[in-house]
């Protein structure tokens, strides 16, 4: 019987993972350009001037997925 379970968990994460994965394909590619707002001493924060994917605030496993398709352009 707890095999059966563990096929269930393990089948089901990977279902969720491969829908994320597809999702991430999916999305329009951008380039999101980051805001610096200096502070009299230090750097007071940083703000994306563009909306960013709605992705990367489902869930752990949709941001974790989403991210290995964002990546810093240097």
């Amino acid at each position: 019987m707890s095999t059966i379970n563990e096929f269930r968990l393990s089948s089901s994460l990977e279902l969720r993972l491969k829908i994320w994965g597809i999702a991430t394909l999916l999305s329009i590619p951008r380039n999101v350009n980051i805001i610096c707002q200096s502070g009299v001493r230090f750097t007071k924060s940083f703000k994306p001037s563009d909306r960013q994917a709605a992705l990367l605030y489902v869930c752990r496993e949709s941001r974790s997925k989403t991210l290995e398709i964002y990546k810093p352009l240097l």
